[in-house]
């Protein structure tokens, strides 16, 4: 039995009251898909990535470290963004020895503004030699907001390696993305085969409104019949990947134990040569032949018609007969 308000009869409303706490400053990053080769600009048509503050209106000084995974990601610069007052301070500090992380810090004698605020904006790109269905994880740590440490006003994202829209992860666009994505739209499938590990939004939601619907199809068979469109940029032609260098076969025989000089070469044993003397009389005899497999003997000579020998300049007619042959 439901009783929502309480009364001892079955319905009613339940109703109550509580209170909202005060507005916590917190670091927001973006999840992406973005494939090898391709600069990371959110949206498309914008550029760079932006870190953004949901800051309430205390914050004098902020310092993070950012981390991201540098193996599929590359961020070039670390720009002011669009919401930082011109009078902030803005320093960026690549940790010593640790590709991918930048120590942040920005202060102002005066509080940053309440509000959402695009703070930075990381120029960045993934790695050619990156592959598709990888990922990465994007996080901000060691947060301290006006001397204080905040670790709750960190954040973390995640980065996919792949093409926005490219579901089956084929590097390209066609009409089998756009039915995948129908099918995703209608839930008539609940994740991607090729990213099963990883929000399908991040690489099906085309527009970028949290939802998959019609617009996202709609988006997604218009880039199939174009190069790039302002939504989803280009696939780019990658380079090749590097040649495969072979080592030199004197190498590669000292690698594997075998000298090339040949007074240490051991001689090989010689089988003995074995002689048949052939008289001016008929000679019977056998002769074996040697597979992999067996050892077959060869019909008796009766069996065979004659034998011509040519030896020299004058022939021999040689007819299998009786007599053996005299090996010496």
């Amino acid at each position: 039995m439901l009783d929502g308000d309480a009364n001892g009869q079955a319905g009613g409303n339940y109703s109550t009251n509580f209170s909202v706490g005060a507005t916590v400053n917190q670091l927001r990053l973006p999840d992406f898909a973005r494939g090898p080769g391709q600069a990371v600009n959110l949206p498309a048509n914008g550029s760079g990535m932006p870190v953004v503050l949901r800051s309430d209106g205390t914050v004098r000084d902020l310092s993070f470290r950012l981390v991201v995974d540098a193996a599929n990601l590359n961020i070039t610069e670390i720009r002011r963004g669009v919401d930082l007052p011109a009078d902030a301070s803005l320093v960026v500090t690549p940790v010593a020895g640790q590709p991918g992380q930048f120590d942040v810090r920005i202060s102002r004698a005066t509080a940053l503004p309440m509000g959402t605020l695009k703070l930075l904006s990381l120029i960045a790109d993934v790695p050619a030699t990156s592959t598709l269905s990888k990922s990465g994880v994007l996080t901000t740590q060691n947060v301290s907001i006006n001397g204080n440490a905040a670790p709750q006003s960190g954040d973390a994202a995640l980065q996919a390696v792949a093409y926005l829209g490219d579901l089956n992860l084929d590097g390209k666009y066609d009409a089998s993305d756009v039915a995948l994505l129908g099918r995703l739209g209608t839930k008539l499938d609940s994740g991607l085969a090729a990213m099963n590990d990883v929000d399908l939004l991040i690489e099906a939601d085309i527009d970028g409104n949290g939802v998959l619907n019609a617009v996202d199809t709609a988006l997604l068979t218009l880039r199939t019949r174009a190069a790039s469109t302002p939504v989803i940029p280009a696939v780019p032609v990658l380079p090749p990947p590097p040649a495969v260098q072979m080592p030199a076969l004197g190498e590669a025989l000292l690698a594997a134990g075998i000298t090339t000089d040949p007074t240490t070469q051991a001689a090989l044993p010689t089988a003995p040569a074995k002689k048949v003397n052939l008289n001016s009389t008929a000679a019977s005899f056998a002769i074996k032949r040697t597979t992999t497999a067996t050892t077959q003997v060869l019909p008796a000579a009766s069996a065979l018609s004659a034998l011509r020998v040519s030896l020299g300049t004058s022939s021999a007619g040689v007819a299998m007969g009786s007599t053996s042959a005299r090996e010496d």
